[in-house]
C-alpha cells in the first residue's frame, strides 16, 4: 500500500462523502421528485460507481493491514450494496420491472442491513479497534444499524404515525451520518500516510494501479461535478 494509493483512498472517500451530503441536499428540498428529474440516472450510477471503486481500494488497505475480518465483512457489505443498488435501477429505469424491484427489494435491504451490521462489528471488535478513528467508524455505524433496525420495526409493525413521522426524519439523515464515517475512516489514513516508511512509498509494480486509479478518480470527480450540476439546477427549477 503506497502513499498515493493511500491518497487515492481518500480522495475517493472524500468525493463519495461529498457526493452522499449534496444528494442528501437535494432529497431534503424536494423529496421523492429527485426521481423524476432526468440527470437521477447518472447521477445514481456515478454514486455508486465512485462508491465501489473507493471500496476496492478499502478493501486492497484491509488486505494490506491483515485486517481479515474487516476485508471479507467488506465484501459481503459491497455485495449486499451493489444488489440494493442493482433492484432500484431496474425498477426504476423499466416499468415492467417494478413490482419484482418492490418484491425483492425489502430482502435486499435486509441482507444490506446484516452485512453492515456485521462489517461495523468488525470495525469495533477485531483487530482494527487498534486503529482509535476506525473503531469509532464502527461504533458510528453501529448507531446506524440501530435506527435503521428501528425504522424497519416500525413499518413492520405501524402503531403510533407520530413516532413513525418523527423517525422517518431520523432516517432522512443517514447518509449524512454514513458520509461522516468516511471523515473518520480519511482522518485514519491521514495519520497513517505519516507514518509510512520511505521505502514503501515507491514500489514499481505499483504505479500501474497508481495510474489507473488516478485516471479513474480524475474521469469520477468530472463525472460527478458535471451530473451533480444538472441535477441542482434541475431540482432548483422543480422547487419554483
Amino acid at each position: 500500500m503506497t502513499k498515493n494509493l493511500y491518497i487515492l483512498l481518500i480522495a475517493f472517500l472524500g468525493l463519495s462523502a461529498a457526493a452522499a451530503i449534496a444528494d442528501s441536499i437535494i432529497r431534503f428540498q424536494i423529496g421523492a421528485e429527485i426521481y423524476t428529474l432526468h440527470a437521477f440516472a447518472a447521477w445514481f450510477l456515478m454514486l455508486h460507481i465512485t462508491g465501489v471503486i473507493g471500496s476496492i481500494l478499502l478493501l486492497k488497505y484491509y488486505y494490506y493491514r491483515g485486517y481479515r475480518f474487516a476485508f471479507f465483512t467488506a465484501i459481503i457489505n459491497a455485495i449486499a450494496n451493489l444488489s440494493v443498488a442493482a433492484i432500484f435501477l431496474l425498477s426504476y429505469s423499466f416499468i415492467t420491472l417494478s413490482f419484482v424491484g418492490r418484491s425483492y427489494s425489502m430482502p435486499a435491504f435486509l441482507f444490506s442491513l446484516g452485512s453492515l451490521i456485521l462489517y461495523a462489528l468488525s470495525l469495533t471488535f477485531s483487530n482494527i479497534r487498534k486503529r482509535f478513528w476506525l473503531k469509532l467508524a464502527g461504533v458510528c455505524a453501529l448507531g446506524i444499524c440501530l435506527v435503521l433496525i428501528s425504522a424497519v420495526i416500525v413499518h413492520m409493525y405501524p402503531k403510533d404515525v407520530r413516532i413513525n413521522i418523527i423517525l422517518e426524519k431520523i432516517v432522512q439523515w443517514v447518509p449524512i451520518a454514513g458520509s461522516l464515517i468516511n471523515v473518520l475512516f480519511i482522518i485514519n489514513f491521514l495519520g497513517e500516510i505519516s507514518t509510512l516508511k520511505a521505502e514503501n512509498t515507491n514500489i514499481p509494480r505499483q504505479k500501474s494501479l497508481e495510474n489507473l486509479f488516478g485516471f479513474l478518480a480524475i474521469v469520477a470527480f468530472v463525472f460527478i461535478i458535471v451530473s451533480g450540476t444538472l441535477l441542482f439546477n434541475q431540482s432548483y427549477t422543480q422547487s419554483f
